[in-house]
């Protein structure tokens, strides 16, 4: 059973190398969190172990009745135990199959990031308008050691902030801090010094990125993807297609929450968290891709076209102006790089998806 366990999964690792190196390394971490592959793992092992310990109170050469000792109900359970990884071995294969798709990865990521936003933010309404910052000096807390921010524990900085005392976190979940970069602002007059240094143990650092919190970590998985897929050694753009139907999905609920990093206690100011901006994720995810696919009518057409759908479905202003930015640059860069029965095409797509009052660009004389 030891060996059945050892073989398969080091072909399942064998696998997820090579897949990795088309979807990126974070797919072997996702491997490992699934649910599926950790109750394969610990049925293969449960087995194994249970029969080693049923083996050894088996005793007897066999010659003498009244020595032996055979556990006949203990060996029908290993026996059941058996058949049942076997069957567990089946799904095993099935679903390893399975996950290394890039549909599954795709919708997976889509999955957590719909989750984390829900959690996070609520449904959109107005816009908060800015509360007034209290007067007096200003101090900063600076970043004690290395690493990526992972968490915040938000309620003790609220606790922490007092009467007339507002703290704004300057860091974004996920940005990389060296010591001595600053995490924290203190608007009012504070009591003692040695208490606003002690506000640095409220955050988390850590050698990695955390999806737990960081919703710009979750774009630029799908970002990732669409760029290896997007590479001459691998040239699939139908999955760097996937991947753009899932950023706009994602931009789409941000575009649907209120966003607002203002956190109040007594109706009185007390935290601010640094705002996500769709505008700016959309840049990032759309913008890295459109550059490696000016040469590609499939995903140029197919961005065209999920950039007419958030046109028409999207209500913030500065959302909307980013996207027709992104149209104008994708058909700017594809104009030089496509034969021009295929640019017709693709500016055809572009009149069809985009607004019909957003005049496309001039050609260059």
């Amino acid at each position: 059973m030891i060996t059945v366990a050892g073989t398969t999964f080091s072909i399942t690792l064998a696998v997820l190398s090579l897949t990795s190196g088309q979807f990126g390394s974070r797919l072997l971490s996702n491997f490992m969190r699934d649910l599926g592959n950790q109750v394969v793992l610990g049925t293969f092992v449960s087995t194994y172990v249970y029969c080693l310990l049923i083996l050894r109170t088996i005793h007897g050469d066999g010659t003498s009745v009244g020595e032996a000792f055979v556990p006949h109900l203990a060996v029908v359970a290993a026996i059941l135990f058996a058949l049942a990884s076997l069957g567990v071995f089946i799904y095993f294969i099935h679903h390893t199959a399975f996950s290394v798709q890039a549909s599954t990865i795709t919708t997976r990521i889509a999955n957590d990031l719909e989750r984390l936003v829900t959690k996070l933010y609520a449904e959109a309404r107005d816009r908060d308008a800015p509360l007034p910052l209290p007067k007096g000096k200003e101090t900063l807390v600076f970043a004690k050691g290395t690493g990526y921010l992972q968490n915040i524990d938000e309620l003790a900085l609220l606790d922490a902030a007092k009467q007339g005392v507002v703290l704004e976190v300057l860091p974004a979940f996920g940005t990389f801090l060296l010591a001595g970069e600053p995490l924290l602002r203190v608007f009012g007059d504070a009591e003692e010094p040695e208490s606003i240094t002690a506000l640095g143990r409220h955050f988390t650092l850590g050698p990695r990125r955390n999806p737990g919190r960081d919703v710009d970590f979750l774009f630029a998985q799908l970002t990732e993807m669409a760029l290896r897929a997007l590479s001459p050694s691998t040239n699939d753009a139908v999955t760097a297609t996937r991947c753009a139907d899932r950023v706009a999905q994602g931009l789409l609920l941000l575009d649907r929450r209120a966003l607002t990093g203002q956190q109040q206690r007594d109706g009185t100011l007390r935290l601010l968290l640094p705002e996500l901006e769709p505008a700016a994720i959309m840049r990032y995810s759309f913008g890295e891709t459109r550059r490696f696919s000016t040469d590609n009518m499939l995903y140029s057409r197919h961005l065209l076209l999920t950039i007419g759908k958030l046109l028409s479905l999207s209500k913030g202003e500065r959302l909307r102006q980013a996207l027709l930015a992104e149209a104008d640059l994708l058909l700017e860069g594809a104009r030089p790089e496509l034969l021009p029965e295929d640019f017709r095409q693709l500016e055809a797509c572009y009149r069809e998806s985009v607004s019909p009052n957003h005049a496309a660009p001039d050609a260059p004389a």
